[in-house]
Formats: structure tokens, C-alpha cells, sequence
């Protein structure tokens, strides 16, 4: 079946756009966003609970919106007919945004970056790109900029492991609702969000995700971005069923040289044993949902110019058959890598982290499960790509050994 939003289970019950969650009825939705209610007076007050977590995103979208809807018949053709085009690009200057603004310059398209350092922003500026001093959580800044362009890249997001639920709520969630709003009322006639495939209910091992899978049941459990990636792809689900053309381009786990946190996958829970060894916390049947960066912007842009593809959602990962055994192979003789790669089972530290969880709760500390976190690593799933190479026509332009090779060179 194809990807989009006429079927597919994850779609049934979202709302039809309706304009951004925090306006107007701004305070009700806060309260199902944030935390849970406490009965029928809670609800009307708009208060949260005590205990953290969303209890569902449905009610997304539910203020009444000055665009009223949109008419999908003004997106066709967004890169048809035009030699230049105007995007706008939100986390321009991060890890996989840069590679999309360099390939957009490089075809000669403007560029307006919103970025929060403008001085990360010299080498695209130096090539004529327009930069925009904004933080996510403070997007109405920037909004007045998307006058005069024909599409949107919404790449930016809060990527940090910590911090509070209501920094994410603001920068991930909110953010794309005001973008997709304002977009549509500027007349931009194509939004591409990039989301994640973390965002998927992996209910048994062994099952293969397509862009219809389910969202997961149990957002609250996760970590704050996650859960946040979550309820910002259930907007632009939203939006999409309303008639508006957004395309959702879920890339798997992104690595490369400059990557921040792990340039080079080696493993969802790990531990280096001197310069040789590696201790992965998994099997080595596990799928490995990896991207390289380069072939991720590619599908990015593609998702951008590609004909007939609004109201699509995508999912991207170089080979949807890779297995750890097969990438630690791969990597086993490049300089600086492990060699020797020992698997331990997921089981063995199951009830150490569910003490983790009881001494939170007992603290009465509101955090992610961790013990859910890491059962949930541990079901092996095949995430489907199908959509993505036959109705974008999308391939890893960069193949697995080339990637590798040049993410440790430039990394060392």
C-alpha cells in the first residue's frame, strides 16, 4: 500500500487542521500535552496533573484557524516550471541540515535560514543564504520571513538528551504547528517536516514498520525528544489530512564525521573495552535502522521537489536488511574501530533497570523508563523503504563501505 494519509491506522481519529494547538484554546491543549488531567475540572481549567506524560495527541490542532483550508490544487508542480525557488529552512546550521542548505545553494535556489548562532551561518551567508537569528521556542520571530517562499524545510528541532518537557513542548511541538500555520497563510506550496522513525510502536519482534505502522502507545515512557517528535508528526499528519501538502520524511538513526553526540553507530547500549573491543547490548540479528547523512539530505530535498508526493510520508534508511553482525564487520579494519564486538542479552539488565524506575517513582521523580526504553531496543523490527525509493526515487547515493570509511577519516 502506499504511504500516505487516506489509510493506515496511525491516521484514524486525527483531527482535520484547524490552526496552531496553543492559540485561543491554548490552555486545554497544554493540559493534554504536559501532564494528565486530574477529572472534568482539570480539564476545563487546563491544568496538568501530577503525573507527567501526554495522555494522547489527538486533540492536536483544535483552535480555530484564520486560513481555514487549504487548497492542495495550488502545491502541484512546487518544482515544475521554476529554475529558482525560495526555501526556507529551519536548523539550518545542524548536523543534516547543512548538507540540505548546501545542496539547495548548490542548485541555486535562495535559502533564509533560521538558525540560533549566525555565526555557524558564515560559509552558507558567504554564498547568499539569508540568516534569521531565532530559536525554535521563539519561531513567531521568523515567521513574517516565509513571505515570498515556495517551500519549507522544518529540519530544526531540540536534539538534547536533557532538560524539561516544556522546553521540548515549545521547541518541537509548538514550533511546527505556529510553521505549518504560517506557511499555508503566506501561500508556501509545499512543507517537508523531517520526524523519526523512534516515533513507531514496535509492539513484537520481528514485525516490519511501513509508514502506516502505529505510533507508540506509551509516548510517556520515552524520552522527552522522542515524545516530542511524536506529537510534532501527528500535527503534520493533521495538516496533511486537511488538504495542505506536507510531506513527513522519517530518516532512521543518522551518523557521519560531525555527528554530535556519536559520529559512528556502535550500538543502541554500548561499552568500549580498550581500543580492540566492543560490548554491544543486543543480538547480532538486530536490524541496524542506519543513514548516512549525505543519503538522508538527499531524501530531504527529494521530498521537496519530487511531483505528486504531498500528503506522503517516507521512511529512510540506507538498507533496511542490515544487520549489526554485518556493519561491525564492516567496520572491524577501519582505523580506530573495534575488532572484536561481544553481544550481551537485553534480558540480563532488565531488572536492574526497572530498580532504576521503582527509586524514581518513589522519589517521586518524573523521568522517561528506562527499563521500557531498553526492552524496546531490543525488539528487532525491518523498517520498510520502500515508498521512499519508488515515489521519490531515492537511493543511498553514498554506499555503506564509502560512508564508513569516510566518517572515521574525517573523524580521526
Amino acid at each position: 500500500m502506499a504511504a500516505g494519509f487516506a489509510d493506515g491506522t496511525q491516521y484514524r481519529g486525527l483531527p482535520d487542521w484547524k490552526g496552531p494547538v496553543l492559540s485561543r484554546n491554548g490552555q486545554l491543549d497544554r493540559a493534554l500535552l504536559c501532564g494528565r488531567t486530574r477529572g472534568r475540572r482539570a480539564a476545563r481549567d487546563g491544568r496538568a496533573g501530577r503525573r507527567g506524560g501526554p495522555r494522547d495527541f489527538t486533540d492536536l490542532g483544535c483552535a480555530r484557524s484564520r486560513a481555514g483550508r487549504f487548497d492542495a490544487r495550488r502545491s502541484s508542480g512546487v518544482a515544475s516550471g521554476r529554475l529558482r525557488m525560495r526555501a526556507f529552512v529551519t536548523g539550518g546550521t545542524g548536523f543534516l541540515g547543512r548538507r540540505v542548505v548546501q545542496q539547495l545553494l548548490d542548485r541555486g535556489d535562495e535559502v533564509v535560514m533560521v538558525v540560533r548562532d549566525p555565526a555557524r551561518a558564515a560559509v552558507p551567508a558567504g554564498r547568499g543564504a539569508e540568516v534569521v537569528k531565532c530559536d525554535l521556542d521563539g519561531i513567531d520571530a521568523a515567521l513574517d520571513r516565509l513571505g515570498g517562499c515556495d517551500i519549507v524545510y522544518h529540519i530544526g528541532a531540540r536534539v538534547e538528551t536533557g532538560g524539561d518537557w516544556e522546553e521540548f513542548l515549545q521547541a518541537n511541538i509548538v514550533a511546527t504547528d505556529k510553521l505549518i500555520d504560517a506557511a499555508f497563510r503566506h501561500g508556501v506550496r509545499r512543507f517537508v517536516h523531517v520526524s523519526s522513525l523512534g516515533i513507531f510502536e514496535i509492539a513484537e519482534p520481528g514485525i516490519t514498520i511501513t509508514e502506516d505502522s502505529p505510533y507508540d502507545t506509551r509516548p510517556m515512557h520515552r524520552c522527552h525528544y522522542t515524545r516530542s517528535k511524536i506529537g510534532a508528526d501527528r500535527i503534520a499528519c493533521a495538516a496533511a489530512r486537511a488538504g495542505m501538502p506536507v510531506v513527513i520524511v522519517r530518516p532512521g538513526q543518522i551518523y557521519g564525521h560531525d555527528h554530535p553526540q556519536q559520529p559512528l553507530f556502535l550500538g543502541r547500549v554500548h561499552k568500549r573495552v580498550g581500543d580492540s573491543s566492543l560490548v554491544v547490548v543486543s543480538r547480532p540479528s538486530y536490524l541496524a535502522p542506519l543513514v548516512f547523512v549525505e543519503n538522508a539530505a538527499d531524501a530531504v530535498v527529494q521530498a521537496g521537489t519530487a511531483e505528486g508526493v504531498e500528503g506522503r510520508v517516507f521512511n529512510v534508511i540506507d538498507d533496511p536488511d542490515l544487520t549489526q553482525a554485518e556493519y561491525f564487520r564492516a567496520i572491524a579494519g577501519l582505523p580506530g574501530c573495534p575488532s572484536r564486538v561481544f553481544y550481551l542479552p537485553v534480558g540480563l539488565f532488565a531488572p536492574a533497570v526497572r530498580a532504576v524506575d521503582l527509586l524514581f517513582r518513589i522519589l517521586k521523580r518524573r523521568r522517561w523508563s528506562a527499563a521500557y526504553q531498553l526492552l524496546r531496543s531490543g525488539r528487532n523490527a525491518r523498517y520498510s523503504t520502500e515508498a521512499a525509493r519508488a515515489d521519490l526515487g531515492w537511493e543511498p547515493r553514498v554506499p555503506l563501505r564509502e560512508s564508513l570509511v569516510a566518517t572515521v577519516s574525517v573523524t580521526r
